[in-house]
């Protein structure tokens, strides 16, 4: 059996790359990226895998990347991804080739939330809710095999991501009031595993599914700065101050924000140069992003979530990457 798995140098790619790889030698793994970089780095950790160049924005590269394949991973990244074009891309692509028995994709929606809550600045951070809510309707309506592995929690690189620098450098953890919530966490290895095992699975258990992911508890940040004082033996402190959101994602360059193509990138023909842009841009990807309903809504428990793992993938935040003190 081939999988492809679309952009694979992703954390959630590269992740689920690992467990087929180590856990499913049988598996022929296809790898893709669009950068060189990105594919070179693809063969050298994982030497057995076919690797190939893709591009989401580029039609015919998906087209060879999804041929003779059985089964697809689909994870677009947040803020360099334009849906109304990406998603029409890659169902063109596998209705051309056919033969595709499952097209697995990532999403991370609460449970009735639809993209009327968002504002268009909101859509335009291209962040989270932001891009699944656009996705998942083209998918739905496509007719496609298509399985949902949707974790409308926070992953836990957002973690080190977010609040990592501000609590190594002065034992504060920032973030804004305004996006906190008592809400549940979900490690990306667990999220990993349990894509793995929607991929290796008989395709006809999982087509037609969507399976929510969640957690045991719920943490607010005050809650999360608790527990990492617990881990590292001394005091960290919740402050509300969303500087740190700021720095990680906030004023971002207007093409990152818009979809037009950074000059960089034309110059290397990795995009094309015609501009992809829906929504006018926010002032910042931040601002914008604190102030999506989605991020402080809360998730219920998961549903049909045995059927699919071989153990909970419930995670409180005293398990990784919580306990990786070189990241505090």
């Amino acid at each position: 059996m081939r999988i492809t798995l679309l952009g694979a140098t992703g954390n959630l790619g590269r992740l689920t790359a690992t467990l087929l790889a180590s856990q499913h030698p049988a598996v022929q793994l296809r790898l893709t990226s669009h950068r060189k970089e990105g594919c070179s780095a693809l063969r050298e950790a994982f030497p057995q895998a076919e690797v190939v160049a893709a591009d989401w924005y580029d039609e015919e590269t998906l087209r060879d990347a999804v041929a003779g394949t059985e089964k697809i991973l689909m994870v677009t990244p947040d803020f360099a991804t334009d849906e109304t074009v990406v998603t029409p891309n890659l169902i063109r692509a596998v209705r051309a080739v056919g033969g595709i028995k499952q097209v697995v994709r990532f999403i991370a929606i609460p449970p009735g939330f639809t993209v009327d809550q968002l504002t268009p600045a909101q859509l335009a951070t291209r962040c989270g809710a932001a891009l699944h809510t656009v996705a998942k309707p083209l998918l739905d309506a496509s007719g496609l095999p298509i399985t949902y592995v949707n974790c409308a929690c926070w992953i836990m690189f957002n973690l080190p991501w977010f609040m990592a620098e501000d609590v190594k450098a002065s034992r504060r953890l920032l973030m804004p009031a305004a996006a906190d919530a008592p809400r549940q966490w979900v490690s990306e290895d667990d999220i990993a595993e349990v894509v793995a095992k929607v991929l290796t699975d008989d395709a006809s258990r999982h087509v037609g599914r969507e399976y929510l992911l969640s957690a045991e508890r719920r943490y607010s940040f005050a809650q999360v700065a608790e527990l990492l004082s617990e881990v590292l033996g001394e005091n960290v402190a919740y402050v509300d101050d969303d500087s740190g959101v700021r720095r990680a994602m906030g004023d971002r360059p207007r093409w990152a924000t818009t979809m037009s193509v950074p000059p960089s990138r034309r110059s290397r023909g990795v995009y094309p140069r015609r501009r992809k842009r829906s929504f006018s841009a926010p002032k910042t990807v931040s601002a914008s992003w604190i102030n999506c309903p989605a991020n402080r809504t809360e998730s219920p428990r998961a549903v049909e979530r045995t059927s699919v793992m071989r153990s909970s993938p419930s995670t409180s935040c005293r398990k990784r990457p919580m306990t990786s003190t070189g990241c505090w």
